[in-house]
């Protein structure tokens, strides 16, 4: 993962989720690798219901963490149409239950 801040703090202090209007922070490594693994597998979705083959290494998530906004090239995507919903528990069952599957 990709450690450098992706936003400057003056700016994450003032961006809001287009959905919510939540304040947004940039989302922990542990989420971004869950959505990543999701990504992977062909199992994510972003709003409009559309396959995520791929997830960035950085991604800002809102304050009540139900939707992460990737961040491509220091730019967040904040297009509320490829918001990526989080399903936390569905998210969390399916990556443990396909670590238990054998290769």
């Amino acid at each position: 993962m990709n450690n450098e801040r992706p936003i400057p703090d003056w700016l994450l202090a003032v961006l809001r989720c287009p959905i919510t209007y939540d304040p947004l922070r940039v989302a922990p490594n542990e989420l971004v690798e869950l959505l990543q693994d999701q990504a992977r597998r062909g199992v994510l979705s972003n709003k409009l219901g559309r396959t995520i083959s791929e997830v960035s290494t950085q991604g800002l998530v809102n304050a009540s963490n139900t939707w992460f906004y990737e961040i491509r090239e220091f730019i967040s995507q904040l297009m509320p149409d490829d918001a990526i919903p989080i399903e936390l528990e569905r998210i969390v069952q399916e990556s443990a239950g396909n670590s238990a599957r054998p290769a």
